[in-house]
């Protein structure tokens, strides 16, 4: 198993066809159901840029998911990765979309920023889920699985739209990939637009679910 960040983006590209054309072997674990704890509710948030206080409200949850998400993007910066959060739309001062921030706690004003080399620009992805970033470092770490939120791991393999998601690579392979999990990629391309929460029904389509639809199309 890695144990040292993969920098290269050519060994990233390679490393994600592996993992997409081969199957996950080793064991998961299921965690048991746990909460994320919190502290006093921090309902101002101290903006990263300006130093500024804006008050929101129930925004105590967003915030310390927002906190452990700047320290797996610290560990990723300090292992050479060019990334950062752009945090702007949760500044009452910074924010560039005053629609949003109206109920901010609820939206997701997070912007993850990631490019390989100097002369590319920044691939871009709004999302404030814990388990996408967790997914990354475990990839770039050259783990073929990562552990989520509540103790509950999760193979890579059946991830690859995530690391897509997250970086932009894999874009040659995704067809291939969506396909043989037979996925029609209109479906796949409208929940990857939407970011719909990867719940159970996103993972009974991505399982196969049209295969329940097949007598249709002989009618």
């Amino acid at each position: 198993m890695a144990t040292e960040y993969i920098l290269d983006k050519d060994e990233l590209e390679k490393r994600l066809v592996e993992l997409a054309e081969t199957p996950f072997t080793g064991e998961l674990s299921y965690g048991a159901m746990c909460y994320l704890m919190t502290g006093p509710d921090d309902d101002e948030y101290k903006c990263v840029i300006c130093n500024k206080l804006t008050f929101h409200m129930r925004f105590s949850d967003t915030y310390e998911i927002i906190k452990s998400i700047r320290e797996i993007v610290d560990e990723m910066r300090e292992a050479g990765y060019d990334v950062w959060l752009d945090e702007r739309e949760y500044c009452d001062y910074c924010s560039v979309s005053k629609e949003l921030k109206k109920d901010v706690w609820l939206k997701e004003g997070l912007v993850f920023n990631i490019r390989f080399s100097a002369e590319q620009q920044y691939h871009q992805v709004q999302t404030i889920r814990i388990s996408d970033f967790l997914c990354l470092h475990a990839f770039l770490l050259g783990k073929d699985y990562f552990e989520g939120e509540r103790n509950q791991s999760y193979s890579i393999h059946d991830n690859i739209d995530l690391i897509h998601k997250m970086t932009g690579l894999g874009e040659s392979l995704l067809e291939k990939w969506i396909h043989e999990r037979e996925v029609e990629c209109d479906e796949y391309w409208k929940i990857l637009k939407d970011d719909t929460p990867r719940n159970m029904d996103y993972y009974r389509l991505l399982r196969g679910k049209n295969n329940n639809e097949d007598g249709n199309d002989n009618e």
